[in-house]
């Protein structure tokens, strides 16, 4: 369930850029985008590559035999 909730924590980064912080410029210290992004990059990754072998999600998911466990 990594891929699922770092995907939906994309969209909410994404808004909060463009709702929040666009106007404020890059930096964190103005309370711009910096630590937006690298958080949106952060949830990326983890959609692309998954949690990882000893992750929650693949001990519970991947000893089952069920469409689910391809998430894991």
């Amino acid at each position: 369930m990594t891929r699922i909730a770092a995907g939906l924590l994309i969209f909410d980064m994404l808004g909060a850029m463009f709702l929040v912080h666009i106007p404020n410029g890059f930096f964190v210290a103005n309370n711009g985008l910096e630590l937006v992004l690298l958080l949106a990059a952060l949830c990326l990754a983890f959609v692309l590559a998954g949690a990882g072998r000893n992750s929650l999600d693949n001990k519970l998911l991947a000893e089952r035999d069920s469409r689910i466990s391809v998430l894991a």
